[in-house]
């Protein structure tokens, strides 16, 4: 099943942690509960680290009620929204202003915009830099480049689809490369001892599509596809 972590680099990264929130109840005559409120977000840190070559991860757990907008009606109450609830762990790397998120983008991307907000004296407790995808230097890399997914301003579409064996050789996709207008790029790549599938959107997400049941192998993997594909 592929697995899907962000990576950003960052300014500034309160070790401490937060802890943030909390939800109200409301309670049918059934038993059952719908969570409103604020919502929580607990980011903690644990006791363990990571050495992966030159680099020593901290790691942290998360949890984390997402908000999602919408509107509907329970124990005939209107609601405007509701939290779907997320654990997952951070790995930081303070030395090379690095975090791996691994949570996928729509996740990541909501969290990060939370813990931003927190502020003491006026100076953000976390800061963070999306990276800057090059699109040429991962196709420069790859072994094979299979699928490329494009924006296109079409009336009715939005984005183009690309795929088959090494197509960085196709004209069309030569000219989408060249134009910037790419948004996600799936290619195989020796990483380690292994030939792997990866994805990397322009957020600077990468898609794994091998199963990684443990943190060092997750981290050891998405640390090399890093610094072979997006360090600057």
């Amino acid at each position: 099943m592929p697995i899907s972590v962000m990576v950003v680099k960052t300014k500034s990264f309160y070790k401490n942690g937060l802890n943030l929130g909390g939800q109200e109840q409301l309670i049918g005559n059934d038993g059952l509960g719908l969570s409103e409120g604020e919502g929580h977000l607990f980011l903690d840190p644990t006791d363990k680290q990571l050495g992966i070559d030159d680099c020593v991860f901290d790691v942290y757990t998360v949890d984390y009620d997402h908000r999602y907008e919408t509107k509907g009606f329970v124990f005939d109450r209107q609601f405007d929204y509701y939290f779907k609830n997320y654990k997952f762990r951070i790995y930081h790397e303070a030395s090379k202003n690095l975090l791996i998120l691994a949570v996928k983008k729509e996740i990541a991307k909501a969290f990060l915009k939370e813990i931003s907000k927190e502020k003491v004296r006026s100076q953000k407790l976390y800061d963070f830099d999306y990276l800057k995808i090059d699109f040429d230097k991962i196709v420069s890399k790859a072994e094979n480049l299979s699928g490329l997914w494009a924006q296109v301003n079409r009336t009715e579409v939005q984005t183009q689809a690309y795929f088959g064996e090494n197509i960085n050789l196709d004209d069309e996709v030569k000219l989408v490369l060249k134009e910037k207008d790419a948004s996600y790029a799936l290619f195989d790549s020796t990483i380690g001892n292994n030939y792997q599938k990866i994805g990397i959107t322009k957020e600077g997400n990468i898609v794994i599509y091998e199963d990684h049941s443990e943190d060092q192998q997750l981290i050891t993997n998405i640390y090399k596809i890093y610094k072979i594909f997006l360090e600057d």
